[in-house]
Parts: C-alpha cells; sequence; structure tokens
C-alpha cells in the first residue's frame, strides 16, 4: 500500500505537485487566520458587551453621586446658616428663652432645606449632645436616639466626619411604633464641630431610597443592577465611593453567543467558497504558466548576471503576455534605479567636497562679525555691539547641520533674535515664552520658533509677541505663535492653511518659512504633525507633532 502511495505521487506531474504544494501553503494560513480571527471576534464581542454594562453602570454611578452631592450640598447650606450655628453652639440653660425663639426659626430652615429637596429628602434630624436641648419632633433629638443603631454608634466613635450609611435602624428616628419609621433606610450623616474642636451633635439626613436608587429598582428583573460589598469574577462591576459598595450586573453573553455562532456560520462557508474557487483558479492559472516557465526562466537568469537588455518573449497567451509585460517594465526599471544610483553617488560625492569648502565660509564671516564688534566697542557703541553679537549666534546657531535641538535653545535664540532687532526700533517689542515646565529638555525640530517669530514681526503691529508651548491630552506638543496683528479675511486663512496642508518643499514664492516648517515637520513625523493659522483677537500659528512632557507652566519674559 505504501509502495502504491509513493508510486502515485512520483508518476505525478511537476504541475501537480506544484499545485498541491501551493494549495497547502494557501489552506492551512487561510484556517488558522479564520480561526484566530474568529478567537479575536469572540473576545471583541464580549468586551464590547462588557464595556456597554460597564459604561451603563457608571451611569447609574454618576446618577446616585449626583443624588449624594445634592444632599450634602443641602446640608453644607443649611450648617452655614447663621440661625442654625448659633442654636446648636448655644447651650441651652445659658439662654432658655433665645433658644425657644431659634428654636423655631431653625425648624423653618430644616423644613425650607427639605421641602426644596422633597425629591430626595425624607427627614433632617440634629442629634445633640447637649442633654439639656429641647427635643422637638424628630427634627432635635438627644444624642442617646442615634445609639440605638450599630452604624451610627461606630461612626460616633470613630474619627470620620461624614458618611453614607445604608440599612440604618428606623429606631433613631424617634418615633418608635410608627410604621413609616419601624423600616431601615439610607441616611447621610455629618459631624459638626463647633469651638476648640467640641463636639456640638450630628446632622442625619434620611433619603428616599426609591429616588436614590431609581436607576437600580428600573433595572431589568432577569439581570438586576445590586449593591455588593465584593462582586465575583464574572460580574460587571463599578465601585460607588459614597456608598463604599459595587454596583454589580451579570454580563450578558446570550446575544453575544448567538453573533458569534452567525458570523462563525458566515465566515466557513465563505472561506469553504473561496478556497474552492482558488483551487480551480490556480490550477487554470498554472496550466497556462507551465508551458513557458523554463522560457521565463532563462531571461530571468540572464537578467540576474546583469543583463537588462535581453526581454522575455510575450508570446500568445494572454496570461504570459501580460506577466512578460510587466516583467520587462520591471527590467527597466531596475535600469534606471540604477543608472539613478550611479548619479546620485556622483553627487554625492560632489556634494561632501563642496560641504567641506564651505567650511571656510562661514569662519571668514563671523572672523568679520568678531572684528567689526571689536570696532565697535572702541567707539564706545555698545548696543551695536551686543547687536552684532546677537547676529553672529543666531548665524552661528542657524547655519548649524542638526536636524534638532532642546525647546530651551530654541527659545533662547528667538530671545536673542528679538533683542536684535529691538535695537534699531524706537518702540520695542514686547516678548513672552511659556512653555510646560518638562517641555524645556525636550528635542523640536531645529529653527522653527525664530522663521514664527520673523512672520510675526514683519505682519503684525509690532506691539506683543506670545509663544506657548504646551502638552495635549493625545500625547502631542502644541506651539503657539501669537501676535497683535491684523485681521486676515476667512478665504485667504483658508487658502494659506491649505497650502501648508500639503507640506511640500518650497522652492520659491510667498511664506516661505511657513511652507519649510510644514515641509519639515512632515518630512520627520509624517502625518501626525501639522501646522494652521488661526484668527480670533490675535492671529496665531499653531503647531502641533508628537512628544512628551510635564504639566507644570512656567514663564520668563
Amino acid at each position: 500500500m505504501g509502495k502504491n502511495n509513493n508510486s502515485a505521487v512520483a508518476g505525478m506531474s511537476i504541475l501537480c505537485k506544484i499545485h498541491l504544494i501551493l494549495l497547502a501553503f494557501i489552506m492551512i494560513p487561510a484556517l488558522i487566520l479564520v480561526f484566530v480571527y474568529l478567537k479575536d471576534f469572540s473576545d471583541e464581542l464580549y468586551q464590547i458587551q462588557k464595556d456597554y454594562q460597564q459604561n451603563a453602570l457608571e451611569a447609574v454611578d454618576r446618577s446616585i453621586q449626583d443624588e449624594c452631592n445634592q444632599v450634602t450640598n443641602s446640608l453644607n447650606y443649611l450648617t452655614n446658616m447663621d440661625e442654625i450655628k448659633k442654636y446648636i453652639s448655644t447651650p441651652y440653660t445659658h439662654n432658655s428663652s433665645n433658644i425657644l425663639r431659634l428654636n423655631y426659626e431653625v425648624s423653618q430652615a430644616f423644613s425650607f432645606i427639605q421641602g426644596l429637596n422633597e425629591n430626595l429628602i425624607e427627614q433632617i434630624t440634629f442629634y445633640s449632645f447637649d442633654e439639656n436641648m429641647p427635643q422637638h419632633g424628630n427634627m432635635f433629638l438627644n444624642m442617646e436616639w442615634l445609639k440605638k443603631d450599630s452604624q451610627l454608634t461606630a461612626f460616633l466613635e470613630s474619627e470620620q466626619n461624614s458618611g453614607w450609611f445604608m440599612n440604618v435602624s428606623g429606631d433613631i428616628s424617634g418615633w418608635i411604633g410608627s410604621d413609616k419609621y419601624t423600616q431601615s433606610y439610607t441616611v447621610y450623616a455629618y459631624k459638626e464641630i463647633g469651638i476648640k474642636g467640641k463636639q456640638l451633635g450630628i446632622f442625619v439626613i434620611r433619603v428616599k431610597d426609591n429616588q436614590l436608587f431609581r436607576e437600580l429598582k428600573e433595572s431589568r428583573p432577569q439581570n438586576e443592577i445590586l449593591l455588593l460589598d465584593q462582586p465575583s469574577e464574572e460580574l460587571v462591576y463599578v465601585y460607588n465611593k459614597e456608598m463604599k459598595k459595587y454596583l454589580c450586573q451579570k454580563l450578558e453573553i446570550s446575544s453575544v453567543q448567538q453573533d458569534i455562532t452567525k458570523t462563525t456560520i458566515h465566515i466557513l462557508i465563505w472561506t469553504v467558497c473561496g478556497l474552492f474557487l482558488m483551487t480551480m483558479t490556480s490550477y487554470g492559472l498554472l496550466k497556462h504558466v507551465f508551458r513557458n516557465m523554463y522560457m521565463m526562466m532563462d531571461a530571468i537568469e540572464r537578467a540576474a548576471c546583469g543583463n537588462f537588455e535581453n526581454r522575455i518573449p510575450e508570446g500568445k497567451s494572454r496570461d504570459i503576455k501580460k506577466i512578460a509585460r510587466q516583467f520587462n517594465i520591471l527590467l527597466d526599471e531596475l535600469k534606471d534605479y540604477i543608472t539613478r544610483t550611479i548619479q546620485l553617488e556622483e553627487q554625492k560625492s560632489r556634494a561632501e567636497a563642496t560641504a567641506l569648502q564651505m567650511q571656510m565660509n562661514p569662519h571668514f564671516f563671523y572672523n568679520g562679525l568678531g572684528i567689526l564688534q571689536c570696532v565697535l566697542e572702541d567707539e564706545k557703541k555698545y548696543d551695536m555691539s551686543d547687536a552684532v553679537t546677537w547676529l553672529s549666534q543666531i548665524l552661528r546657531y542657524n547655519m548649524s547641520l542638526a536636524v534638532f535641538a532642546s525647546l530651551r535653545e530654541e527659545a533662547d535664540i528667538t530671545m536673542k533674535y528679538i533683542c536684535f532687532i529691538n535695537t534699531f526700533r524706537k518702540k520695542k517689542i514686547m516678548y513672552t515664552f511659556r512653555a510646560d515646565a518638562g517641555l524645556y529638555e525636550e528635542k523640536v525640530p531645529r529653527f522653527i520658533l525664530q522663521p514664527l517669530t520673523e512672520n510675526a514681526v514683519k505682519y503684525g503691529d509690532g506691539k506683543k509677541i506670545d509663544i506657548l508651548a504646551e502638552n495635549t491630552e493625545q500625547g502631542m506638543i502644541r506651539i503657539i505663535v501669537s501676535n497683535s496683528g491684523y485681521p486676515i479675511q476667512e478665504d485667504i486663512l483658508e487658502e494659506m492653511n491649505n497650502s501648508l496642508d500639503k507640506a511640500e518643499i518650497p522652492q520659491t514664492g510667498g511664506k516661505l518659512g511657513l511652507k519649510n516648517i510644514a515641509a519639515r515637520l512632515r518630512v520627520i513625523y509624517g502625518k501626525k504633525a501639522r501646522i494652521m493659522l488661526r484668527y480670533t483677537e490675535k492671529v496665531e500659528v499653531h503647531i502641533i507633532f508628537p512628544i512628551t512632557g510635564g504639566k507644570k507652566m512656567t514663564e520668563y519674559s
């Protein structure tokens, strides 16, 4: 049986062998990709469902937070009222008649706050440490009532100043026997501290659970939202810092499983059909190509030896003609590429020689500036001497072949440029530079701030130039150069921004500096970087490119 199989394989034509090998190399990776895709697709669907429920729970959490904030804000307003402060801080035995008068005013204040929040607040009660303080309904009670609940007793003995408590006993209400106050409820407790840290009492606000937890009650019965102390791994949950509990819900997977099943069936059907079509197509293509294979291989061997003059005969077959034509085009392109490479090498050699020669030109120029500076100092023209110094430093910085510089170096050379031009102006230009503290040592493209400052001087009103460098939330740096210049028409602004978006390397024409910066940013960062003009109350140039940095803002001017 083994011999028959071996002879069958050996008797197969080379065309069939190539076809089988081709199918094996195509089908096996294709099936692996299908299963990998289905696995990733399943994980993604589960994650999408989990994220959806997570967002829903976060919305419920925000709703509870808003209700809790409403309660705390109401209590803050209440405790800041003069009548309340005076009533709870004055011992009853000191001024009992005045206390009784204030009791009415404070009761009115409690009722007023409770009425404003009647949809949420059920009752406001102050539990006083003063045993002589008269009890009034369920608004003012003695501290002994509060000790009827274990949670509030522990809160009373702790160093905690405020907190939310669930399932608080109704016995603390002061109306024992009333059905309205026998059930447990949720409260917010706040310790009122007097002079020298003396505790005066505790405010307790009882809230309406059906309003505070309405989102939980409105959840579907088959998958309701629960408040748990510790969630299990199969639950989707969000921690509520007010109640110190987790909002939990089961992950709904039934719909996800249905989507996965449908998608798997569709993908398998299309995969089988695609593989069958690929099998038939590849067999027919190989049958056509194989006749002229040796002829093409001979032409390829000659090309591999460097003979690009020979061409593959196109023949009569349409497929072979197409392949041969494309290969012949490739040979022409390779020949042109080699020719261009040789020319570029020659140009590189000439450029290196020219660069060596040009190293002497700046040397002579800086020596000339140094002589001019000495002459000006001898004539006691110190302002002009400083201007020559700044000019020399600016030129030396700009002639550097380095691609990057620190933001601090860019800011320093821009400051020197402002000082240089202010030497020749009666009305000095005001200049400020601000940046996030962590950005000063970051590397940025060299020679970008000075050209923008030159434009601001040229087209602005010459009063003030501001430069801001800041981090964005997307991990980018934004540099804004603004001046109190003249308005720019919207159509001109749009035309200029469209030109900068193309980021073509400029040859001649206006706005050479802006176009040069746009082109250099595109070369270094690709499409992640951009430059644009804006006008609101000032003319602004915005440059954005990838970088990281700190958030603390510093300024010097």
